[in-house]
């Protein structure tokens, strides 16, 4: 059933679209945005609306396929973050149960009107062109379709297309907003890079000025040492004259 791989197809887009914002609030520790909210309101609401469709029109050989998308779809629901404001209530979806059997009803009165008429095995007989393969051809030329069944068809073909390029165009805006917040942490990073920068930069021209200052000592002690020698030695000469005197 087209609405049914329809419904299937919008539940595995939620089930991205979830992967993907979890993955920005706790990977990226970003908070989504309004118009992230947005979309994943109209995407829950249209698949509420699309199940809905389809319960009123699945069969009994329906049923089952259809209660496990609507198992998988309540899960998905419950994993939805409270930032979203989605109400989750208001979106539940209610089971299908197998319809009884309608009992079938007998004609007597028809059935006594076919068995009165004269039988004519040419009556119900209509001739065609013979062709080695009818239903090979029959399936591939499309001017033995009806109109109304060769628009069915292009119109099927179209929404289907149409579905598909509404759901790239959901990743490629997703993917445009990972990449804009990745962008935004990048500068910061690059902020903090450049201040450590001019950190370690302020640090080497103080040790630079701080050796020159050793060296400069370093060079003044050893030209005055002799100096200081003969001083030091001519005050103990005198104080021992001194003293002996």
């Amino acid at each position: 059933m087209a609405t049914l791989r329809k419904a299937k197809i919008l539940v595995d887009q939620l089930s991205e679209t979830l992967q993907e914002r979890k993955r920005i609030i706790e990977v990226i520790r970003l908070t989504p945005s309004e118009n992230d909210n947005f979309e994943l309101r109209q995407l829950v609401d249209r698949i509420t609306r699309e199940l809905g469709s389809l319960r009123e029109q699945a069969t009994n050989n329906d049923v089952n396929e259809y209660n496990e998308l609507i198992d998988k779809y309540e899960k998905l629901l419950s994993g939805i973050d409270d930032e979203s404001g989605l109400e989750i209530s208001a979106y539940k979806v209610e089971k299908l149960t197998e319809k009884a059997d309608t009992p079938k009803e007998v004609r007597f009165e028809e059935h006594k009107q076919m068995e009165m008429q004269p039988y004519d095995p040419f009556a119900e007989q209509t001739f065609k062109p013979y062709r080695d393969d009818e239903e090979e051809v029959t399936n591939n030329d499309p001017q033995d379709m009806p109109n109304h069944q060769m628009f069915a068809q292009h119109q099927q073909t179209m929404l289907e297309q149409d579905e598909e390029l509404d759901h790239l165009h959901q990743s490629v805006q997703r993917q445009h907003s990972m990449g804009r917040a990745i962008h935004d942490e990048l500068n910061d990073h690059i902020v903090l890079l450049d201040d450590l920068e001019r950190q370690v930069d302020d640090s080497t021209f103080n040790l630079d000025r701080a050796q020159r200052r050793l060296n400069h000592f370093r060079k003044q002690a050893q030209e005055n040492g002799s100096l200081v020698t003969i001083i030091v030695l001519t005050v103990i000469l005198i104080t021992l004259l001194v003293v002996l005197n």
